[in-house]
């Protein structure tokens, strides 16, 4: 879904909006953990690139795992997320523990209580959000759609000219006459002036244009795309302003917000 070049437009788009995010941690205790907090989330990313990572994750799969760095001591020293496909929910001692995998082959668990959840359209599963299998039906028509604006431009830019040519019976003769003319009276040094013997009857121009998808049925299927993200046009070309800024914060960047905190 990620290699849809629509999807990954609306993605980026929330994850932009929600990296610009300011985060705060409150409280006396583990002053050092603050300290370190303040300066970022882990040593790897600024809290702006965790918040975009973070947001990604989440739309993209629909849960997003966060869980605690920690020292040889068994001390936080901060926070990663996770993908939930790199992650499984186990039972220890009675106690859910969160089983995970870095990109580089590492392993490692954490008790379930240490551990953040972010989810979107959790239903099914305690820990795990649903699968964008309700998309596939658009993601579908955006395929088919590519693929018919692809053949029709193909298609537009195949022929320029027609032609029917006298005394010619085998295949072979008819590929070389087809180079002769092409050489003769469509290069650059036809001066502009097609000149061709009487052996070439009915010579016409095809006028073609590119056949693309219906604009109403773009829009149609872009919208739905939208709307299953919670997005829309304006806030993908950064035009949303006044009432429909404010109501796009409260619809979708809130909401994330306080799922992290």
């Amino acid at each position: 879904m990620y290699e849809s070049e629509l999807v990954r437009a609306a993605v980026n788009a929330i994850a932009a909006h929600i990296s610009k995010l300011h985060v705060e941690t409150k409280g006396a205790a583990r002053p050092s953990l603050q300290a370190k907090l303040k300066k970022g989330p882990n040593e790897f990313q600024t809290w702006s690139q965790f918040l975009y990572r973070t947001s990604t994750i989440l739309d993209v799969n629909n849960t997003a795992f966060i869980v605690p760095v920690m020292d040889k001591a068994l001390r936080t020293t901060g926070y990663y997320p996770i993908l939930p496909q790199r992650a499984t929910v186990v039972e220890y001692r009675g106690e859910p523990w969160l089983q995970y995998e870095f990109t580089n082959g590492q392993r490692a668990a954490v008790e379930m209580k240490r551990c953040s959840v972010l989810t979107r359209f959790q239903y099914r599963n305690d820990f795990f959000g649903s699968s964008n299998k309700a998309l596939d039906e658009t993601m579908d028509l955006i395929t088919v759609q590519n693929q018919g604006i692809e053949e029709g431009v193909k298609n537009s830019a195949s022929f320029r000219f027609m032609a029917t040519v006298n005394n010619f019976a085998k295949a072979e003769d008819l590929r070389k006459e087809r180079a002769k003319f092409v050489a003769e009276n469509l290069g650059p040094d036809s001066g502009g002036l097609a000149l061709f013997p009487n052996t070439y009857t009915n010579v016409q121009q095809i006028q073609s244009t590119a056949k693309i998808v219906d604009p109403d049925q773009l829009k149609l299927i872009q919208d739905r795309v939208y709307t299953y993200f919670g997005s829309n046009e304006k806030i993908l070309h950064n035009e949303a302003a006044g009432d429909a800024w404010a109501a796009y914060y409260e619809g979708k960047i809130e909401p994330f917000a306080l799922q992290l905190s």
